[in-house]
């Protein structure tokens, strides 16, 4: 048995060295420093001073080596930048370029519409140049101009998401590039609700008045857009409006409100941490249960279910019950 054993090790051995010899063969037929495989494909990087280019299974050379960085994007796709600082994608499976020697080129995008997947892409021609979204088969979307593609949420709904340079203002556009809605502010806070919370600025430059609400992923509006501040939660969102204070469930009806309360935040456990007058704060379960209250001036939670309590002259840390655990 052992005797056997011996035998496939060295068969095995022998085939590994055959092909490190055969790759090191067809570097030099090539011309090349080096070649090697990538992972479990049948695409192959050659190097030689340096610089990277690639081959196919036959080793027929289908990128020279020209390219100072190279990645994987988006599964089979390969973003390379050559020497002179251009970029190009270029698709692996079919072996062709699907853009070449741009001044940038994005990561891929997915957005799922309905039971299909689609990925996108941008690039620009030169700093000057307006960013085009492309799709991966190199179709025109839109000109996106000076924006590009945000990581702000909504893939789940068939929604890019843009935003300008200065993060100042935020496009919705469609599968097709067509815009949707246009904000100051939109974010997608839920993976599993169609629900984008949007914010419009009265004057970004000076005192600005903000207003917040709630639209889908076709622009209607869910929760009118004159919150004065909105948190999410993991199954509550708090909505406030002119010092009213509201808790609604994920599907934005109310739950409870937090009478005479100035300030409301949402802490782990989907517990909230209220703040009323006269130096008056109390832990809330999501059913509007008040589990303890305090006097303090601050009130912080604090990771482990804590919360430190602040006066003038002493600080300490209190559990879920209101129980003091600690005086540091």
């Amino acid at each position: 048995m052992k005797n056997i054993f011996f035998l496939l090790v060295c068969f095995v051995c022998a085939g590994l060295n055959a092909q490190t010899i055969n790759l090191e063969a067809k570097a030099k037929e090539l011309g090349v420093d080096r070649i090697s495989k990538i992972g479990s494909t049948q695409i192959y990087r050659i190097v030689k001073n340096d610089l990277y280019g690639f081959a196919d299974e036959n080793f027929s050379i289908i990128i020279p080596c020209e390219n100072d960085y190279n990645e994987f994007i988006g599964g089979h796709y390969l973003r390379i930048r050559n020497s002179n600082g251009k970029y190009s994608l270029f698709d692996m499976s079919l072996k062709k370029y699907v853009q070449k020697d741009k001044h940038y080129i994005s990561i891929i995008y997915s957005i799922t519409t309905g039971d299909t997947t689609k990925s996108f892409f941008s690039s620009s021609n030169s700093i000057e140049d307006d960013t085009i979204i492309y799709d991966i088969e190199g179709k025109t979307i839109a000109n996106i101009k000076d924006f590009s593609i945000s990581i702000q949420g909504g893939n789940e709904y068939g929604i890019i998401m843009l935003e300008n340079g200065n993060g100042s203002n935020f496009k919705m556009l469609n599968e097709f590039g067509k815009e949707i809605a246009s904000f100051d502010y939109i974010y997608c806070p839920y993976k599993d609700r169609d629900y984008f919370y949007v914010r419009t600025d009265s004057n970004i430059y000076t005192n600005p008045i903000r207003k917040y609400g709630i639209i889908n992923h076709e622009g209607k509006e869910l929760l009118k857009i004159n919150y004065d501040k909105i948190t999410f939660q993991e199954e509550t969102v708090i909505i406030t409006l002119k010092n009213k204070i509201s808790v609604l469930d994920r599907n934005l009806k109310l739950k409870f409100r937090l009478e005479n309360a100035i300030d409301a935040e949402g802490i782990r456990g989907n517990t909230f941490l209220a703040q009323y007058p006269n130096n008056k704060w109390k832990v809330i379960n999501t059913n509007g249960k008040i589990l303890f209250t305090v006097d303090a001036k601050k009130v912080e939670s604090y990771p482990r279910n804590l919360f430190k309590v602040e006066n003038q002259n002493s600080s300490y840390f209190v559990n879920m019950e209101g129980e003091t655990v600690s005086d540091k």
